[in-house]
């Protein structure tokens, strides 16, 4: 069972979906662009080359089977404002059950002003080339974080120092990042890394969310969950950090 799994159990809750990198999608904004709601599937209790245990109901955003967990969640400006844990894995949820928690979910973003006919874009923002996010801005990863492997090949050390910021002509505007000295294991199916996930634009693109973070990548492309969220808004003619 996965840490996020864990942590549901212990809390009866689901916990922070942004903070881990399995399919998180935005699926709605308030018109303020403060305010968004979140799904997220988890499929990381499906073993590879197991057969999946098959639970009736569970359906993905395209209408077809899925095995895993479904979260939902809300934020308002970067905290995050309730979350649920509509379908359960390997523990099958009942419909009934699954219904009612998503009616509770929806309710919560309707009183929030979240619309869910407005997921906003993706924008594409992997590795450490950036990417354009608009109002002549651009999201840039400065990685300094370097790895070494011991002499016996055994263990790799990384150690730096890794920070995403908005640049544009005028101004930069800091937005997350952190020192690293991590010595790991070394294998051939696993390492550290810094991760920085596609940028989340809100539908008019005045708001932006952005989760980087530098943790152990898997085969399944996960990251351990030390990831930092941030939401920045577009006011006055600049990127303001909303979240903490």
């Amino acid at each position: 069972m996965t840490l996020v799994a864990v942590l549901a159990v212990l809390s009866q809750t689901a916990p922070d979906p942004l903070a881990y990198d399995d399919e998180v999608e935005v699926t709605g904004w308030s018109a303020d662009a403060l305010k968004v709601s979140v799904r997220v599937f988890d499929r990381s209790d499906v073993g590879e080359g197991e057969t999946p245990k098959e639970c009736p109901g569970y359906l993905d955003q395209n209408g077809e089977s899925f095995t895993g967990r479904l979260y939902l969640a809300a934020y308002d400006q970067g905290e995050l404002a309730g979350s649920w844990l509509v379908q359960d894995y390997p523990q099958c949820t009942l419909p009934a059950q699954a219904k009612a928690t998503l009616a509770a979910a929806k309710a919560k973003f309707a009183e929030l002003g979240i619309n869910l006919k407005s997921p906003g874009t993706k924008v594409p923002c992997r590795g450490a080339t950036g990417c354009d996010v608009g109002h002549e801005t651009r999201l840039v990863v400065d990685d300094r974080v370097t790895t070494k492997e011991s002499r016996d090949g055994m263990r790799r050390t990384h150690q730096g120092a890794w920070s995403v910021f908005l640049k544009s002509a005028a101004r930069k505007v800091p937005l997350c990042g952190e020192k690293v000295e991590v010595t790991e294991e070394a294998s051939a199916m696993e390492g550290s890394s810094l991760v920085v996930t596609d940028v989340e634009k809100s539908p008019k693109g005045d708001a932006l969310i952005v989760r980087a973070g530098f943790g152990t990548v898997n085969g399944r492309s996960g990251i351990s969950p030390t990831k930092s969220v941030v939401h920045v808004v577009f006011k006055a003619g600049k990127w303001v950090k909303v979240s903490k």
